[in-house]
């Protein structure tokens, strides 16, 4: 799965290895069996605007 974040949404927060992810809005107290694990994250917040982006690979 590769997941890529507009730099200008993220709010200081970059996600690291391990932590778990889910696509929509979780309001349960334990993560949701659909959860993917975070294996790897490249920071590409560099150079022009237009293309920076922060990849998240997880499974």
């Amino acid at each position: 799965m590769l997941c890529i974040i507009p730099a200008a949404s993220v709010s200081g927060y970059i996600p690291k290895r391990s932590d778990r992810i889910f696509c929509g809005r979780c309001t349960a107290a334990e993560p949701p069996e659909e959860c993917r694990t975070v294996m790897e994250v490249k920071d590409f917040r560099y150079g022009s605007t237009g293309v920076q982006h922060i990849e998240v690979m997880a499974v």
